[in-house]
């Protein structure tokens, strides 16, 4: 049952320099007036900053060093709680003055005794009050968001409300991980755990569809709105506000794994193009922050005013063990069928329970709503054949040069880093990315492909598998003779010349095209490896060798001319770069990693996240 609403409005009276606000509580069904207060509010006073410093620095309360003094971690938490709930009595008299008018008001409606929805709208005029943990509002008794009878949220009062029919299962999620190498590394992985976890259930009843995307450019996320067209965004990742500009933003990444801020300029053209978007939850700090003479600076905001009925965001800074607990128990109530506001609500009491977290950094998120008793999904739909619903149409890889990409790659975020800061590297000419079957090593090859962070001038992807060895020579060949360049013709001749040795004229071919900039991929290279089992092999003693260290054997290419060939590509002076994926490890190539102008890099088995987020990718 929806709860019943109160609606509580803000707005500065007379001039800015006075900070004189008023605010005032009404029934959201006939828009009786219940109180009216008057308050003064300076933001330069200490009082008020105070508790916001607080919360953007604060400690798990299970560590066990000492924190401030004497005081341990438990007990700095405890006093910190305190003060948030003296504050909170401020921002109360802020709103309801002595809170005899809304005490009254709820002692003789017991609708909204049972449960009330306060739904606070601040004025563009009051712009500065965004900065307020109104979710800290404290009786002298009890915080209310922890009261469980109360439920709140927030919105510009300009904006009205912005009524959404439910949306028809399944729900399309679509999760987005940023993670740019230049910024401190989250634990994004338990917090994706911890969605797979609460949405397990529905997501095999057929009730939900989820897509993760960890290549989190603005081009990609674009992409990823316009095809997927979600329901539900969910952003994991780090969040900035930069105060000189009063915007916050989205730290996503450039092509070359570098931070690119985002703010809502920048989103907002993205967003245009999912207009099944119903809410954004945004995990990363200070998301909900915005400007003091405009409201719609923020991300989290400046997405209400692009038409996005409902927001999450962060006020302050956010524990990443405190946002892992977030997720699980957000998107838990809302797979329970629970609306947006009561599943903010358990979420809430959630934070404040949770042990390893500070205790009292359950307000940090902010819930936006354009309609206070919105609800997500359909309760009353019809089920019958749900889970026979195969969701969007089309297949869901993508050819990269002949490489197969699940749409939305995911995982391997540490070896793509590598990959492409070899490839900027003009010393390193070469990868060898090693593992068993399965784990990815032409997705990440095509992804490499796809997002190189530097400009390439052509990509040629030969997949051993599918050729004869004697013929790849020929194939680098026709390449280099196709590009209409000056010197390239004469390259592929000299690739194929029977005069010089393989070594020889592949250096030479080489010096032919070296200032231009070419990505060679030799997919499933066992394929032309001296593998015992795989054909006519030389013998063993001649292309085997056991690798130092390990129970691994390395094997040398069976072709001699190709095997040379290679050798000389590898060790070349040029500014192209060969990337090679196969099972085992190649013989002589440690030779080239010593001398740092290769890279080799042995996938682990995928994590239990990665898998779960590939099987759903590929689904």
């Amino acid at each position: 049952m929806t709860p019943p609403t109160l609606n509580i409005t803000i707005k500065r009276i007379g001039d800015a320099e006075r900070h004189e606000y008023e605010a005032t509580l009404t029934r959201a069904d006939n828009k009786a007036e219940i109180s009216v207060n008057t308050f003064t509010f300076d933001p330069n006073l200490l009082i008020d900053m105070e508790p916001q410093w607080m919360l953007d620095k604060a400690v798990p309360r299970t560590i066990d060093d000492t924190v401030r003094g004497d005081k341990t971690a438990q007990e700095y938490a405890e006093e910190q709680a305190q003060k948030l709930a003296g504050y909170g009595e401020r921002l109360y008299g802020f709103l309801f003055g002595d809170g005899q008018a809304l005490e009254s008001f709820l002692k003789y409606n017991d609708a909204y005794a049972q449960s009330t929805h306060l739904a606070l709208a601040l004025h563009s005029n009051a712009a500065v009050l965004w900065r307020l943990p109104w979710e800290y509002i404290h009786d002298g008794r009890e915080f209310l968001a922890l009261h469980g009878k109360f439920q709140l949220s927030r919105r510009p009062y300009e904006l009205g409300e912005l009524a959404r029919d439910p949306i028809q299962l399944p729900l399309r999620l679509l999760v987005i991980v940023s993670s740019p190498e230049d910024q401190v590394e989250l634990n994004t992985e338990k917090e994706i755990s911890a969605i797979q976890e609460a949405l397990d259930d529905a997501e095999r009843r057929g009730l939900i569809r989820t897509e993760y995307l960890d290549d989190a450019t603005l081009e990609a996320i674009g992409d990823a709105l316009k095809t997927f067209n979600p329901h539900v965004i969910h952003y994991t990742g780090h969040g900035v506000y930069k105060r000189q500009e009063a915007r916050s933003y989205l730290a996503l990444e450039k092509e070359n794994g570098r931070t690119q801020l985002a703010g809502i300029r920048e989103l907002r053209p993205h967003l245009q193009n999912a207009p099944a978007l119903r809410l954004a939850l945004l995990s990363g700090c200070q998301t909900a922050q915005t400007s003091d003479s405009d409201a719609f600076s923020g991300v989290a905001t400046g997405m209400l005013e692009a038409g996005i009925p409902a927001v999450v965001a962060m006020q302050f800074s956010i524990l990443d063990s405190s946002g892992i607990r977030l997720a699980r128990a957000f998107y838990t109530a809302l797979a329970q069928g629970e609306r947006l506001a009561a599943a903010m609500q358990a979420t809430r009491i959630a934070l404040w329970q949770f042990e390893e977290g500070p205790g009292y950094d359950w307000g940090i998120p902010a819930l936006y709503l354009r309609t206070a008793g919105m609800v997500l999904v359909d309760a009353d739909q019809d089920l019958s054949g749900l889970s026979n619903l195969t969701g969007l149409a089309g297949s869901s890889l993508i050819n990269i040069g002949g490489l197969p990409l699940p749409r939305h790659f995911v995982g391997r975020k540490g070896e793509r880093r590598q990959l492409r800061r070899a490839l900027r590297d003009n010393q390193t000419k070469s990868a060898f990315i090693r593992g068993i079957g399965g784990m990815g090593k032409s997705s990440l090859a095509a992804k490499l492909a796809q997002r190189p962070g530097v400009a390439l001038d052509g990509l040629l992807v030969i997949r051993c598998n599918e050729v004869d060895a004697l013929d790849i020579p020929g194939k680098i060949a026709s390449f280099l003779q196709g590009q209409g360049v000056p010197g390239h013709a004469e390259a592929g001749n000299m690739l194929l010349n029977p005069t010089l040795a393989p070594a020889d004229r592949a250096q030479r071919a080489a010096q032919l095209v070296a200032d231009r900039r070419y990505l060679f991929v030799f997919d499933n290279f066992e394929s032309v490896q001296a593998v015992p089992g795989t054909g006519e092999t030389p013998a063993l003693s001649n292309v085997a060798a056991p690798v130092p260290g390990t129970t691994a054997t390395a094997y040398e290419v069976a072709d001699a001319n190709l095997a040379g060939l290679l050798r000389g590509l590898l060790t070349a002076n040029w500014r192209s770069f060969c990337l090679f994926t196969g099972r085992y490890c190649w013989r002589g190539y440690e030779e080239v990693v010593q001398q740092d102008v290769g890279l080799e890099i042995h996938l682990p088995e995928l994590t239990a996240p990665q898998t779960m987020m590939l099987m759903n990718n590929l689904s």
